[in-house]
């Protein structure tokens, strides 16, 4: 009776984060991170599997409008037993109604034994990002063609992303910066600097594992993506 009741408040948790997650998920996605979208989040995501991947994913904001904001992507990452450096890459494409952009990043990670039941994870991602903004449909709504600020704009940006993780037992912690850098263009001129509003990413987790073999992840995710 102790072991239905355990698997019956189990399935319940389970069953609400569920419906939490979808019902939000349906008003605005970015609040949640799936699984595939992490690896160019995190570098370390590379790191954290026991066997290599090969996938694909797509996300969009509002299913059938025009345009609507969405982002589709290829990943992989590589396990090797023969060297401890992890090594992945994704390319990533973002469409926003008039802003779209193509990026290539390649994610490290680096695992550093602290203890037998204590891990850390080093990350570093190196970014190159096209970007294109196309205001044709904008034009066409205000009827200000000669306006330069709705000509069609693109220009290339490179940037690098740091990841930190810690495991311990069943609890781990993640923390990532995604885009360290900024930057400023002008008619002239474009400058890269160090930004100081950083995007970021935040979780803490635990996994649980039942008595009948069932394992739960419990995670709480904090950030400021767009």
């Amino acid at each position: 009776m102790d072991l239905f009741k355990m698997e019956l408040i189990q399935h319940t948790i389970v069953s609400f984060l569920l419906w939490v997650c979808f019902s939000v998920q349906a008003q605005a996605p970015l609040v949640f991170r799936y699984a595939e979208q992490m690896q160019h989040i995190d570098p370390n995501v590379v790191g954290s599997y026991s066997h290599s991947q090969l996938g694909l994913y797509f996300v969009s904001q509002w299913l059938g409008v025009d345009e609507s904001p969405n982002e589709k992507g290829l990943f992989f990452n590589t396990l090797s037993t023969q060297k401890k450096l992890k090594w992945g890459a994704t390319l990533r494409h973002r469409s926003r109604f008039a802003e779209n952009n193509t990026a290539l990043m390649i994610q490290f990670s680096y695992p550093i034994w602290l203890s037998q039941d204590n891990k850390l994870l080093l990350g570093l991602q190196g970014e190159t990002d096209f970007y294109r903004m196309d205001f044709y449909s904008l034009r066409s709504v205000d009827g200000v063609s000669g306006d330069l600020l709705l000509e069609r704009q693109s220009y290339f940006q490179p940037n690098v992303g740091v990841g930190l993780n810690v495991l311990h037992n069943t609890w781990h912690l993640r923390l990532a910066l995604p885009h360290l850098f900024y930057q400023k263009n002008s008619a002239f001129l474009s400058v890269i600097r160090l930004t100081t509003n950083p995007f970021y990413f935040f979780e803490i987790g635990k996994t649980i594992h039942s008595l009948n073999l069932k394992t739960i992840k419990l995670d709480v995710q904090l950030h400021n993506l767009i």
